[in-house]
């Protein structure tokens, strides 16, 4: 039996930089596409959890997934250990920054991050999980689990299926459309 993992960038922020902000209009609308065309892939699925980070974006993200399928929705430990000690420069330098300089950072390392959120989604009882979370997080997720062939941004609300059987490391990855 295979298992599904949908991973998402949340939908366009307020602003850029910082924590503590909510979507745009154009990013609750992002948002409400993104969970039609979840909901269009994921027919044949009996049930879903929803998985997001605790920031703002991300939360208002997975609230309009979850109202369009009906389902509930949670926060998760999908930032990086340690993230919360960053500076905003620190921040705004993202993925290269975190990629190179992690330990300086104190922050979990790519693997250990993508091992614990094996663990997350490993936990959860659904036949499908959503995780929305942030791009730094998903790009992370994509480079280790498919090489260094998803090395490429990714777009606010822009969503990425991971489809395996036994081992999340094992999964077919493809770009939801």
């Amino acid at each position: 039996m295979s298992r599904i993992v949908f991973i998402a960038r949340h939908a366009e922020p307020e602003r850029k930089g910082g924590t503590k902000m909510g979507l745009s209009q154009a990013g609750l609308l992002q948002a409400e596409a993104l969970a039609l065309l979840l909901q269009k892939n994921m027919s044949s699925m009996t049930s879903v959890d929803i998985l997001c980070s605790p920031l703002e974006r991300c939360v208002e993200t997975a609230v309009a997934i979850a109202q369009q399928l009906a389902v509930s929705h949670k926060t998760a430990p999908l930032r990086f250990l340690g993230a919360e000690k960053l500076t905003i420069s620190d921040v705004q330098s993202k993925y290269t920054t975190y990629m190179r300089n992690y330990r300086r950072l104190g922050i979990e390392s790519p693997d250990e991050y993508a091992r614990r959120f094996a663990q997350l989604v490993q936990d959860e009882p659904a036949d499908a999980v959503i995780a929305v979370g942030n791009e730094v997080t998903m790009r992370v997720l994509l480079q280790i689990l498919g090489g260094n062939t998803y090395n490429t941004r990714i777009r606010h609300a822009q969503c990425y299926k991971l489809t395996y059987s036994k081992e999340l490391r094992d999964a077919t990855i493809e770009r939801v459309q």
